[in-house]
């Protein structure tokens, strides 16, 4: 998130470059994925919140310019979407559960914590390409929305430095859901732009 925060304030390339090169050095060889976990004991297993992390960071340094370590991050940032999809974005591998118990709910506002729809939100914003392993995740979202509509969804807790109404907090969903139809169902997001519910 660090790496986020400093790449969109343009900040010095050596310290961000620092930051990746231990980003890189942290990744699982296990499964490609990451895990903060790893700083306080021994884990063999990538953590979802932690691997979308880094894959946001990587996307950012990117997008805001940053080229240094570029040809560095190809592999491991497929490494890591690859780790998202082989759990369709939500599912533990070994049980086709859901991971955590919030994990197909749309929350905003977002702060730290992984749900399909963030996850999705990322594919779409580097426009990977379709996979049918996206398909259930991407079921839940089509569902999420009524007349056009997604849902406010729960809050997750935390610190709030000034209140969103209802109405507000429902068009943020909505936006973020039709970013990501815009991407993996064109003719829905199409149909649900053309009604015109967001001023």
């Amino acid at each position: 998130m660090m790496v986020s925060m400093l790449c969109y304030a343009k900040r010095d390339t050596k310290i961000i470059d620092e930051m990746i090169d231990y980003l890189l050095l942290k990744q699982m060889k296990t499964d490609g994925g990451w895990n903060c976990a790893c700083l306080r004991h021994e884990t063999q297993h990538s953590s979802i919140n932690t691997t979308l992390s880094v894959l946001e960071a990587f996307r950012d340094y990117k997008h805001y310019g940053y080229t240094n370590r570029l040809a560095l991050l190809e592999q491991p940032n497929q490494d890591g979407i690859e780790y998202l999809l082989r759990k369709r974005l939500y599912l533990r591998e070994t049980t086709n559960e859901p991971i955590l118990s919030y994990v197909t709910d749309i929350h905003f506002p977002i702060r730290w914590q992984y749900d399909l729809y963030r996850g999705l939100e990322y594919l779409a914003s580097i426009n990977y390409r379709v996979d049918s392993r996206m398909n259930q995740a991407l079921d839940i979202v089509k569902k999420s929305f009524k007349n056009g509509l997604s849902k406010a969804g729960p809050k997750y807790s935390g610190k709030t430095h000034f209140k969103l109404d209802k109405d507000t907090v429902i068009k943020m969903n909505t936006l973020r859901g039709l970013s990501i139809l815009k991407v993996y169902d064109r003719a829905l997001y199409k149909e649900y732009v053309s009604m015109r519910i967001i001023d």
